[in-house]
């Protein structure tokens, strides 16, 4: 049985709220990305009558703007992984995903990460392609990936989105890029998408989600 997050008080301009934090990955050791049940991390959410959820990820990138250290969101994901998920395993609930982000949450976390990290106009919103993981992607994958229109690569934000979903949660994703590499290496901007992805010759530091 999953234990019952942890919640923190938090007083924002008068307003107490409180704050529900979960580890996907459970609570002791780090279960792989195949291995994480999504189900009972959104039930064990929506039990505490959350007003939405933001998921924190970290990725491999193929764009150059998105550099080591900066976080940003996800607008889409991509799955082709063709493991299906959903919150009600015993009746079928048709769920549309075609925004499969909540606008106003993405909209207040846009506007308070650009704040912290002083940034105007530069881009924050990418697509987040799921990998089955947990091994990272050969170079072909991730040309492949870059073909098909993903920018960020993880191992499992797109499948507790879906359960999200189908529970009638609320849900962001935020994302950030934890890389080996402090600085992009001379040329990069026009380096092929494996070469900052991670794969060859650069490797990543953490974990994915």
């Amino acid at each position: 049985l999953l234990e019952e997050p942890p919640s923190y008080p938090v007083v924002d301009r008068g307003l107490q709220h409180t704050i529900v934090f979960l580890q996907r990955h459970a609570s002791s050791g780090m279960a792989p990305p195949h291995k994480i049940n999504h189900h009972a991390n959104i039930r064990a959410l929506a039990d505490q009558n959350v007003d939405g959820i933001i998921a924190s990820t970290c990725v491999g990138t193929l764009v150059a703007s998105f550099p080591p250290g900066r976080v940003g969101l996800a607008g889409q994901y991509m799955d082709f992984t063709g493991v299906p998920v959903t919150f009600n395993e015993a009746r079928a609930k048709f769920t549309s995903v075609t925004q499969p982000f909540d606008r106003n949450l993405n909209k207040q976390l846009e506007k308070t990460l650009r704040r912290l990290q002083d940034l105007d106009d530069v881009r924050l919103t990418y697509t987040y392609w799921l990998s089955t993981g947990p091994q990272y992607e050969t170079e072909a994958e991730v040309n492949c990936i870059d073909r098909n229109g993903g920018e960020v690569c993880g191992f499992t934000m797109p499948r507790e989105a879906k359960v999200g979903s189908t529970a009638s949660c609320r849900f962001a994703a935020c994302h950030d890029h934890i890389h080996v590499l402090l600085t992009w290496p001379p040329g990069s901007l026009r380096m092929p998408p494996a070469a900052m992805c991670g794969a060859g010759n650069s490797v990543r530091s953490a974990p994915r989600g």
